[in-house]
């Protein structure tokens, strides 16, 4: 069919019908950029919020880390405290027996 054998009334439909489905595809290709452009914003929030949950977990890790470090340090020192005299007198027990023998 020749487009210029239509009467006016009819070329203005079918001219409103091609403008309605420019504009229908030109929306969905909009859309279609608004929806990637809106996935993109959600990686970067996903992104951000998995580094600031590793952040949390590796400062937990360093803190547990640094506590029983404190706690071993504080056993370690407990420990010595506690032995000193036995290990003093053990010494003087050998030293003395030592001594006892060589005589």
């Amino acid at each position: 069919m020749d487009p210029t054998d239509l009467k006016k009334e009819d070329a203005l439909v079918v001219q409103a019908a091609w403008a309605q489905a420019i504009l229908s595809a030109f929306a969905v290709v909009v859309a279609m950029f608004a929806g990637q452009r809106q996935n993109m914003v959600n990686l970067e929030i996903a992104n951000a919020s998995h580094k600031k949950s590793m952040d949390l977990v590796n400062e937990e890790f360093r803190r547990a880390n640094k506590a029983k470090g404190q706690e071993a340090a504080a056993r370690r020192v407990l420990a010595r405290h506690t032995l000193k005299p036995l290990i003093v007198q053990l010494t003087l027990g050998i030293k003395f027996v030592e001594l006892g023998y060589q005589e």
